[in-house]
């Protein structure tokens, strides 16, 4: 994915493998997640669905 990246985009030079790959979820989007009982999520559950590298 990288290589094809750099290959058609030439903004993408500055990608390094293993930091660009993901990005994050937006914080609206784990707001709104619920339990399976309706309950809201604790901050440890909607951290955990965030992707690696992005904090909440």
């Amino acid at each position: 994915m990288i290589t094809r990246a750099k290959a058609f985009n030439p903004e993408a030079a500055g990608i390094t493998v293993n930091k660009h790959e993901l990005r994050p979820i937006p914080q609206s989007f784990i707001d709104g997640l619920l339990n399976e009982d309706g309950s809201n999520l604790s901050a440890a559950q909607k951290k955990a669905w965030q992707n690696p590298e992005y904090t909440n």
